[in-house]
């Protein structure tokens, strides 16, 4: 189940937020006919970069309440910088996961299908009990809640390497929608 919500849409943006309330049920299809299940997806777009920036951290460090106040802070700073950067972020929301998209990372429809095709196979990646217990223990790493043995820590930074490449891989897919 895929559901869409925007936030701060700007007039120049209102051209791309059209193209993916069209074309997001085909690009989930095409993901769920590579990569099988997915769970269910809420999609945000955000026209206004400092409001997608506040809402990712946010969301992210409500998976983890035992976060001491500098690392929060840390995180946030983090987020806030990359906010320039990056096109969109697939993170564990409380049912299934949430991806956050940046529209003004964002100029093409091009650009909204190949980022869109990515997120979801990150969606896929993260859908599993199994891959939500991981990814959260990850992050409890991350942010010293709780210690993960170097080797657990290792390993699952080659497995977000691999994740990666994979929906890199998965952005062909987007040819396959209309632009």
């Amino acid at each position: 189940m895929l559901t869409i919500s925007t936030e701060h849409i700007k007039p120049s943006q209102r051209r791309l937020v059209t193209h993916t309330h069209t074309i997001a049920p085909q690009a989930e299809h095409l993901v769920r006919d590579r990569f099988g299940t997915l769970p269910p997806i809420h999609l945000g777009l955000f026209g206004d970069a400092n409001r997608w920036a506040e809402t990712t951290a946010q969301a992210q460090l409500s998976l983890e309440p035992g976060v001491a106040n500098s690392i929060q802070y840390e995180h946030q700073r983090d987020v806030w910088k990359s906010r320039r950067k990056t096109a969109g972020i697939t993170i564990l929301a409380p049912a299934g996961v949430a991806i956050l998209i940046n529209l003004r990372k964002l100029r093409t429809t091009r650009d909204i299908n190949e980022t869109l095709v990515h997120e979801l196979a990150h969606g896929h990646q993260l859908g599993s009990t199994q891959a939500r217990e991981q990814h959260l223990a990850y992050l409890q790493h991350c942010w010293n809640v709780a210690a993960l043995p170097r080797r657990e820590f290792k390993r699952y930074e080659r497995l977000v390497n691999r994740n990666e490449a994979e929906a890199r891989k998965a952005e062909s897919l987007a040819s396959q929608l209309p632009t």
